[in-house]
């Protein structure tokens, strides 16, 4: 570590996990030696209570030897300069964090007075009305209850001192009397939070290394964002066309260092003894990463699983594919399940069957029934694929209520001052679970 490391109390990391991660570690391995990788905990704020953190920073170990705790994200700063909890919980459901929309919410509920063993009691209209936000469904709420009920309980359990203990703790390292040597506190915070005296004094008694790239406000921007590129493509002795560049950060965006990272090195990775990356090579692998993502939508959405659609319509949604392509993919995925059931129905067909039945005793019937209704390019599909769509979760009276959605939610797209993620998210929560 170098001189002005050791000088501050701990280390506070400013950038995306997967952008940072190295570098956390490098600092924790510089720290704690060769011998003692195994000495690092990593804690997540949306986790764990301050107090949970404080007794792993001042639990000894047996033999007293070094350790690194890695503290991601502290629950008491204001992410997003949001104070109001009700517009946090709505700002992680925005973002698709919804494990930690769960823990905001049941922090919420704590706060009104509400006992974990009675929130079973409410309902999701009743938990609505607490938060007071108008942009989201019931809907919402019930899923989260389902899917996330843990999370949400966990949020009864996370309290925190307003960070008074973490900095306390690095108050008395800061101080050479009761320095505590053999223990490295790094606090990561995936971005900057709201301006509040808290994050000033960590800013002070920790030595800060900003690994952001984007926020189009902050000075030089572009400048890093090369240098991070150019980094990386000389860590790996590549270099890279001037127009594959451009249309590199044409197609992944700019907002998200992970995804240029993610989609950077599968480029330098590719199986080629070349030296030079191309526009070709771009549009060969980005390209075609993004159209495998858009068939994980769709599939998610033919399987009725509402998290791994989520999941896939955040990285879209990241790599700025427009939110009507979207549509388009989903409307298209359900018109199919759609006709296949329909066609199946009416050549009495409408109960679950084995893949064998279906391909040598039904298929080519529901076949002559789309090519009658003039859908022949849905009988060149293949069996099984013709299958998993006659075989999706989906009832017919809910196939035609979606239908009817999607020119609601096409006009929404194209004139709603709310952002298309946020109402593809309503249109999943509504329809997936």
């Amino acid at each position: 570590m170098t001189k002005k490391t050791a000088s501050k109390a701990g280390i506070l990391i400013i950038g995306e996990w997967q952008a940072v991660k190295e570098k956390c570690l490098q600092v924790a391995f510089d720290f704690l030696g060769k011998k003692e990788h195994d000495m690092i905990t990593l804690l997540r704020g949306d986790e764990v209570s301050e107090l949970q953190v404080m007794e792993a920073l001042n639990t000894k170990g047996l033999f007293n030897t070094k350790k690194v705790i890695i503290y991601q994200d502290p629950s008491f700063l204001d992410y997003g300069r949001e104070k109001d909890p009700s517009k946090k919980f709505l700002k992680a459901i925005k973002a698709n964090r919804i494990k930690r929309a769960a823990t905001i919410l049941g922090r919420i509920l704590y706060k009104k007075g509400i006992e974990i063993d009675a929130l079973e009691r409410f309902t999701p209209q009743k938990i609505l009305s607490f938060l007071k936000i108008d942009s989201i469904g019931d809907e919402q709420i019930e899923a989260i209850l389902k899917e996330h009920i843990r999370d949400v309980e966990k949020g009864f359990s996370l309290h925190d001192s307003g960070g008074k203990g973490v900095i306390s703790w690095l108050e008395k390292k800061a101080d050479k009397k009761q320095a505590t040597t053999n223990t490295l506190l790094i606090i990561h915070l995936s971005d900057m939070p709201g301006k509040s005296s808290t994050l000033n004094r960590l800013m002070e008694l920790c030595q800060v290394i900003d690994l952001r790239i984007a926020t189009d406000r902050r000075k030089g921007a572009d400048k890093a964002l090369y240098q991070f590129i150019y980094d990386l493509l000389k860590e790996h002795q590549k270099q890279m066309d001037k127009a594959a560049l451009e249309l590199f950060l044409n197609l992944v965006g700019t907002d998200s260092m992970s995804a240029i990272r993610n989609e950077l090195l599968k480029l330098v990775n590719l199986p080629s003894d070349k030296k030079r990356i191309t526009i070709q090579d771009v549009q060969g692998l980005v390209v075609r990463h993004k159209e495998e993502e858009i068939f994980k939508l769709t599939e998610a959405f033919r399987a009725k699983k509402l998290i791994p659609a989520l999941n896939s319509l955040h990285f879209l949604m990241e790599q700025n594919i427009p939110p009507l392509v979207l549509l388009a993919a989903i409307r298209n995925c359900t018109l199919r399940i759609f006709s296949i059931k329909a066609a199946a129905r009416s050549v009495g067909i409408n109960t679950p069957c084995p893949f064998n039945k279906f391909k040598y005793d039904y298929w080519d019937e529901i076949k002559k029934v789309l090519s009658d209704y003039g859908a022949k390019t849905m009988t060149q599909m293949h069996p099984y694929s013709a299958f998993l769509h006659f075989s999706a979760p989906y009832k017919m009276d809910t196939l035609y209520d979606i239908i009817e959605k999607f020119a609601d939610l096409d006009l929404a797209l194209k004139g709603s001052k709310l952002d298309g993620r946020i109402l593809i998210e309503r249109f999943f929560f509504k329809y997936l679970t």
